[in-house]
């Protein structure tokens, strides 16, 4: 999990990781019990489904965004 000294922190380091297709360091942006709706309101919680509702979609049509 990503240690942030400021809440203002998460913004930098959520941009960081989504521009890097590292879904590893954007679940660890999430608390276990977190939820993420979409924007086509799929919704999802905790840390496993975030990261799953997201890897397809870096590994096809964003990998090269």
């Amino acid at each position: 999990m990503t240690k942030m000294k400021n809440p203002e922190d998460v913004l930098g380091a959520f941009h960081a990781a989504w521009n890097d297709h590292d879904m590893a360091a954007l679940g660890g942006l999430f608390d276990q019990d977190a939820t993420f709706v979409n924007r086509f309101g799929h919704y999802v919680r905790g840390i496993e489904e975030i990261v799953v509702l997201h890897a397809p979609i870096h590994e096809t049509i964003y990998r090269d965004s």
